[in-house]
């Protein structure tokens, strides 16, 4: 089943791409902004909306270092636990699991009011 890709979606993705800076977490590797090549990699998938919009569980991850992700899930999983630390790690996995109600217009303040802080700090 396709997840669809709606415009709460874009926001965080760019949220996320403009707080790393275009650049990729992993790798370390410079996008220019706008750049189809870097994306808003999620740790738990779409489909649990409980995180689906939430920054912990997102990533600017480039499309190599995101294929080998997928490829390599205890890879994936090493690496958000050492940026995450156990106990946060911990957290996110336990908020992946839970049903919540999803208040999208409170996450697209939350995100807008984000965007705003890092482009004006630039």
């Amino acid at each position: 089943m396709k997840i669809r890709i709606d415009p709460l979606d874009k926001l965080a993705s760019l949220v996320v791409k403009e707080k790393a800076n275009w650049r990729c977490e992993r790798c370390g590797a410079q996008h220019k902004r706008g750049d189809k090549g870097l994306h808003a990699s999620h740790f738990h998938g779409r489909a649990k909306k409980s995180v689906r919009w939430d920054l912990r569980n997102l990533n600017s991850i480039c499309h190599g270092c995101h294929s080998f992700f997928h490829a390599n899930p205890e890879e994936h999983r090493a690496w958000k636990l050492k940026q995450l630390g156990e106990r946060e790690y911990k957290k996110l996995d336990i908020d992946a699991h839970l049903p919540q109600k999803i208040d999208k217009p409170f996450i697209k303040r939350h995100l807008e009011l984000l965007l705003s802080e890092l482009q004006e700090n630039k």
